[in-house]
């Protein structure tokens, strides 16, 4: 039996990698906006850990993602999920990327298709929209999400549509 609280600690929109990253985290729903122009192995780590321990370790029911700069590439990814496995945790039940590239959000409809999982591309000027869809039958309120997004963008200085 896991003794760990089902959606974790809430934490409000914050700095993170020296201001090249912005988090928060509310009703087990994760935000992750990134302009990072070169992911190290390294900040990876600082990033993905740095967000577990302010959580307490807590799976993310959803989370939603908006890389402006590098992506992870696939030994990140890996290196990632190695962490959740080590941590105890499970990957996220659906996920949300925010992205200009319609190459990107057509592959992650067939990456959802594939897979069967509750993946979802949204365009920038979506984002309402995509609070809903990340928060539908979680009791969850998508206009506390939407702000805290909101706020996850101003952190980094880019623009609020």
């Amino acid at each position: 039996m896991n003794d760990k609280p089902l959606v974790g600690r809430k934490i409000s929109p914050m700095v993170m990698l020296g201001g090249r990253a912005s988090f928060a985290h509310q009703d087990g729903i994760a935000i992750v906006i990134t302009d990072v122009e070169k992911w190290s192995d390294a900040e990876v780590m600082e990033l993905i850990d740095g967000q577990g321990k302010l959580v307490g370790y807590v799976s993310a029911r959803a989370n939603i993602t908006h890389f402006y700069g590098d992506i992870f590439g696939a030994t990140h990814r890996k290196m990632i999920v190695e962490w959740i496995e080590k941590n105890g945790l499970v990957a996220s039940s659906r996920t949300a990327l925010v992205t200009d590239s319609r190459i990107m959000r057509a592959a992650l409809t067939a990456y959802a298709w594939l897979t069967k999982t509750e993946s979802k591309a949204f365009e920038p000027k979506d984002k309402q929209a995509m609070c809903e869809w990340i928060t539908q039958g979680m009791d969850v309120d998508p206009a506390e999400i939407r702000a805290s997004l909101d706020a996850c963008y101003k952190l980094l200085g880019k623009p609020v549509l």
